[in-house]
């Protein structure tokens, strides 16, 4: 790996952080007793799963009670859509975009074969729902599923969820929200926006990989997609990993001791890089930049420029980004979710996604920006000599 290693992929995945890494560490060494054994070892983890769950309770503002522990994100969203498939007095339709995360894409996929019809809603060039469009579709679809992605996890955009479950509980749909790109990174009120289901995965908020939450309003809605024991209210079977529970636990426990410095730092460094990309390269557009966006995130379109090039070069210059999603950038094709915001090939893949984390600084924009510009003129240059 480069000396220089400058991470800007935290959207990807996020660096453990110091209070995670001490929590994980005393797990490790002190708490190797199973939760579901009556004995002393045993209580401890049942205490720590409890206090996990009170702690992620009051980060969403809900009930520990709607809590239920999983593997991550995949996992809790296709425990919650492929509960579905036992709901008596639910329309069998579910309602979601083009440019869901590939494990509520691939459910669909799935689910079409079940029997279970899907419905795409149209988004606009921004990338945001379009709010009309949908209510025509929830309007001769009542009682169905919508599952819409709180904040698109290549551009940042964030969708107006409160709008759009005012409009699933005026036409007597369940919705669900992947909040995988927003918790930690946007304040989530639960008992302000009426959300049945919520889904989130702890290594986006700098917890280990491998630790998920489903929020559920109605636990009993929930069928188990792992059967066996009757851990997690009988939801989800298994025993629980106690080393994600107590690193998503101090995870979430440092973000919500600090949040508006987070965020505003976040912020910050994030409009610095655009700002400083815009005035020294030309020829840059930003993907999805008229709408509301999460703090750390930019998608920039390189005119004239493979974006898989350009992701090389500043990897080979220690510089980490991506083009799309981690589940998806072994495809070798443009970005779905930029085709359906209108972005052509080309333009879709001159696109890279640069996502920021805490422990990023300054210096590190200043190091990537003069490295972005120098690798963006070289490929150009080659470019157009290859022309002549």
């Amino acid at each position: 790996m480069n000396e220089t290693n400058i991470y800007f992929d935290n959207n990807a995945t996020t660096k453990l952080i110091p209070p995670v890494i001490e929590e994980v560490t005393k797990i490790i060494n002190t708490s190797y007793g199973n939760p579901s054994s009556s004995h002393t070892m045993g209580d401890f983890g049942r205490n720590l799963i409890q206090n996990a769950k009170e702690e992620i309770a009051r980060f969403l503002n809900t009930k520990s009670k709607k809590i239920i522990f999983t593997s991550g994100c995949s996992e809790s969203n296709s425990t919650i859509l492929q509960s579905i498939l036992v709901w008596r007095e639910t329309n069998k339709t579910i309602i979601t975009s083009p440019i869901e995360h590939s494990s509520v894409l691939k459910n669909c996929e799935y689910l079409e074969t079940q029997g279970v019809k899907i419905i795409f809603t149209p988004i606009e060039k921004d990338g945001i729902i379009k709010l009309d469009d949908l209510e025509d579709i929830l309007k001769m679809n009542p009682n169905s599923l919508l599952s819409i992605g709180w904040v698109n996890n290549e551009t940042g955009i964030i969708q107006p969820i409160e709008q759009i479950s005012k409009l699933a509980k005026k036409y007597n749909c369940l919705i669900h929200s992947d909040a995988a790109q927003m918790v930690g990174r946007g304040k989530i009120n639960l008992n302000e926006i009426d959300l049945d289901f919520l889904s989130f995965t702890g290594h986006k908020l700098h917890a280990p990989k491998g630790i998920g939450i489903i929020y559920a309003k109605n636990p009993s809605f929930i069928r188990p997609l792992i059967w066996g024991g009757e851990q997690e209210f009988d939801k989800r079977a298994g025993t629980e990993n106690l080393i994600g529970i107590g690193g998503l636990y101090a995870a979430v426990k440092e973000r919500a001791n600090d949040f508006e410095n987070a965020i505003l730092h976040l912020r910050t460094l994030r409009d610095k890089f655009e700002e400083m990309i815009l005035q020294n390269i030309p020829d840059v557009f930003v993907n999805g930049c008229t709408g509301a966006r999460v703090p750390n995130t930019t998608n920039l379109g390189f005119k004239g420029i493979d974006g898989r090039a350009l992701v090389a070069q500043l990897d080979l210059a220690g510089i980490i980004c991506s083009q799309t999603s981690a589940c998806t950038s072994m495809i070798p094709e443009p970005s779905y979710v930029l085709q359906a915001m209108g972005l052509n090939e080309d333009e879709a893949f001159s696109s890279i996604r640069f996502s920021f984390g805490i422990d990023n600084d300054e210096s590190e924009i200043n190091f990537a920006v003069n490295e972005i510009k120098n690798k963006v003129d070289r490929i150009r240059n080659l470019s157009f000599l290859n022309r002549g």
